[in-house]
């Protein structure tokens, strides 16, 4: 870096040098120190647009979200109109889950690009987070409509087709189509693909090929992801359509399966107590009528 540094002293109103340096640091993972070089920069070059918006990446890389949205809310303070700080501030909204917020920084790109299919995908990917399923699908549509080669808004929409709980939306053959088509358009190389191709295969009830692909998820997944990948295709393998929280299905199926026991079991036992009681009064009647003849003779 001495030379970024005797540069620097050479023309300390010439900001290049600190902003190669902070590339050449983003791009070796050292964000603390790019932050630092960005803020430098924008000593020189205050309220810096293109600055403020490599400093927000900065910090979003660093994990610092709240300072990466101040960022971006400087921009478009300065200017409403900065589709990029929208759509950067709305993808840190969603990492955050804040999908209302996300979904309303989409809305607002639209508002200036309605011809950007990537806004259109993200806002559906947030509402439908919100349980707005139908207004999701109508934005994936959209997206796919503008960019038919969109893979990420065909998985998106095979998704919904395939595990949503509005039958009016639900559709399994559309499902394993749409997730069929990003598969194709990412080579069947793209694991978050495969999984939407299980998932609508199962929704279709074809659980045997929904274990196949799931098996090849499996063995492609991160591996914080092998767990949840595992369980999803245990319950395949059990001929069970995909859930969200597999552990929290296991446990209310488990649970009902108990309390379904345990009537069982409570209902055998009344019967048996029933047929207990009849056969002691049977018996005491043999026993009086015994008893009877006995007085007789």
């Amino acid at each position: 870096m001495k030379d970024y540094e005797r540069a620097l002293k050479l023309d300390p109103e010439d900001i290049t040098p600190i902003i190669n340096r902070a590339a050449v640091r983003m791009a070796q993972r050292e964000f603390e120190a790019a932050i630092g070089d960005y803020t430098e920069a924008l000593e020189v070059r205050e309220g810096n647009a293109g600055l403020l918006r490599q400093r927000a990446l900065a910090y979003k890389s660093a994990g610092e979200m709240e300072k990466a949205i101040q960022d971006y809310d400087a921009i478009v303070d300065d200017n409403p109109e900065d589709v990029a700080a929208i759509m950067g501030r709305g993808y840190i909204r969603f990492q955050q889950h804040e999908y209302a917020a996300a979904a309303a920084d989409f809305s607002a790109a639209l508002e200036l690009n309605e011809k950007d299919p990537v806004a259109w995908n993200n806002r559906g990917y947030n509402r439908y987070q919100l349980g707005k399923a139908k207004e999701a699908l109508s934005d994936y549509e959209k997206a796919i409509e503008l960019a038919p080669e969109y893979g990420l808004a065909h998985q998106n929409r095979a998704w919904l087709l395939a595990t949503t709980d509005d039958e009016s939306l639900s559709d399994a053959d559309a499902a394993v189509e749409a997730a069929k088509k990003a598969c194709e358009l990412n080579g069947y190389g793209n694991v978050s693909d495969l999984s939407a191709l299980a998932a609508a295969l199962a929704a279709q009830g074809e659980f045997k090929e929904a274990v196949g692909w799931q098996e090849k998820v499996v063995e492609s997944a991160p591996e914080d992801a092998k767990e949840f990948a595992g369980k999803i295709l245990d319950r395949y393998r059990a001929g069970k359509p995909y859930i969200a929280d597999p552990a929290a299905a296991e446990k209310a199926e488990q649970a009902a399966a108990e309390r379904e026991a345990k009537k069982k079991a409570e209902k055998e036992n009344v019967a048996a107590k029933k047929a207990a009681a009849k056969q002691l009064a049977e018996e005491a009647e043999k026993d009086a009528k015994a008893t009877g003849l006995e007085k007789a003779e």
